[in-house]
């Protein structure tokens, strides 16, 4: 016989116990006997179980508890049911998922909802269901609720699982202007899935971009609203929310400018003086213009020059090429957009035209030195002179001769020289006077 119970003999001698309960008690009835129990190795999966019953009156007591708790841990061993775990819940497009881990041997499970406020004997709702999962579409959006759920097994239910869910206000999305105008504006959005016009609503508001205080244009069970009396050519910011039973969402942003009046093009192009280099130009005033921008080109050309901005009615063309025919035209720029005039003509100068250097003559001289003098000529801008021995080939050239006279040295004693002067106005070059 081996000195201990073999591991694979305990659940046929629990169930051997419980089977002798009812026959031990009825022998208890009559007499006490002392039960010996002795074990043998298990073969073809059973076990050889040896009895002797002996009367022993002292030890009813003991035997009856044994059989009892030995009776009671066989049916909690059936009557064990896993509590849910995991508890998640989530929201999308209207539909509430509760979930959970599945339990062990749960044939089904309870699941019920309530307020925070209120006790599990008052419930907003409650239901069976087979599979580790709840679905519910509609449950009210901005709703705070407790919730719990318990495992169904066979042999009984577990405890309750509990968590708490909340739904949100949802966000108004895609906004949009339809209907611009000079002074009005339709204000569209969209609500998510599962909005309630029994429970919510939208609260809508503008202003002008830059100012503090929103204009309310009131709550809406619509997801459109007109606004009116606005400014012409000015730029606006809008929002909305949604409004629920419990909290509302939060503000949704967008903004729009509405249309100012049809930017007029200017009329009356006309050139007022016009130079070799410079034009001064200038035109009517167009009533909605808040700038004007010319554009200008020789007539030849096929591209415009870049604009140049004008913020009254009048401007002037500088670095214009001398003795050319150009073409220009003004944009008028305007809160509702621009505009573009007919093109008009003008043609720069050529150069001034001005006399011959006259009197050039010998003013004072020395052995080897000369001064030279002249008659101004008007609109010079400077002088060239240029001097070489009588008979030579050579020139001596000096540019840049800002005065009527000028110093010539280091000549040849006793030599005769001859000298040329020629006048500069405006980078044109004048005929030379021979001395």
């Amino acid at each position: 016989m081996p000195d201990s119970l073999p591991t694979d003999a305990v659940p046929i001698i629990l169930l051997t116990i419980y089977s002798f309960s009812f026959i031990a008690g009825l022998l208890f009835l009559s007499t006490v006997y002392w039960c010996s129990i002795r074990f043998y190795e298990i073969r073809s999966f059973t076990s050889e179980i040896h009895l002797t019953l002996k009367p022993y009156p002292m030890l009813k007591s003991i035997f009856v508890l044994v059989l009892l708790i030995g009776s009671f841990q066989i049916q909690s061993s059936h009557a064990q049911c896993g509590t849910p775990s995991n508890l998640q819940f989530v929201y999308a497009n209207n539909v509430s998922t509760f979930s959970w881990d599945a339990v062990p041997g749960a044939t089904s499970y309870y699941l019920e909802l309530k307020y925070p406020s209120y006790s599990w004997s008052n419930l907003e709702y409650a239901t069976v269901v087979n599979s580790n999962s709840l679905s519910l579409t509609g449950v009210m959006q901005s709703i705070a609720l407790d919730w719990r759920v318990q495992a169904v097994c066979s042999s009984g239910s577990s405890s309750f699982a509990q968590s708490s869910m909340s739904i949100p206000c949802p966000v108004p999305h895609s906004l949009q202007v339809t209907n611009l105008g000079n002074h009005s504006a339709t204000l569209n959005w969209a609500h998510d899935p599962g909005y309630n016009t029994m429970v919510s609503d939208f609260l809508v508001a503008y202003r002008a971009i830059g100012n503090s205080t929103w204009i309310d244009l009131g709550n809406t069970f619509a997801t459109t609203i007109n606004v009116s009396n606005l400014q012409s050519g000015t730029s606006y910011e809008w929002r909305v929310m949604q409004t629920c039973a419990y909290f509302n969402s939060s503000y949704a942003y967008a903004s729009f400018t509405t249309s100012g009046p049809a930017c007029a093009a200017v009329t009356g192009l006309t050139t007022n003086s016009v130079n070799a280099t410079q034009a001064s130009i200038s035109w009517n005033v167009s009533p909605n213009a808040i700038s004007y921008q010319v554009e200008y080109k020789p007539s030849t050309a096929t591209t415009w020059s870049s604009p140049v901005n004008a913020a009254s009615n009048s401007t002037t063309l500088n670095n214009l090429t001398p003795g050319t025919t150009y073409t220009w035209r003004v944009i008028s720029v305007c809160p509702s957009g621009t505009n573009t005039s007919v093109v008009s003509n003008f043609t720069t100068t050529n150069p001034t035209s001005c006399g011959i250097p006259q009197g050039l003559q010998v003013v004072s001289t020395s052995n080897t030195s000369l001064t030279l003098g002249w008659t101004p000529v008007q609109g010079a801008t400077s002088y060239q002179l240029r001097y070489r021995l009588l008979g030579s080939s050579g020139w001596n050239f000096v540019s840049g001769i800002a005065g009527t006279s000028y110093a010539i040295n280091n000549l040849n004693i006793g030599a005769t020289y001859e000298t040329q002067l020629r006048v500069f106005v405006h980078l044109a070059i004048l005929p030379i006077q021979p001395v």
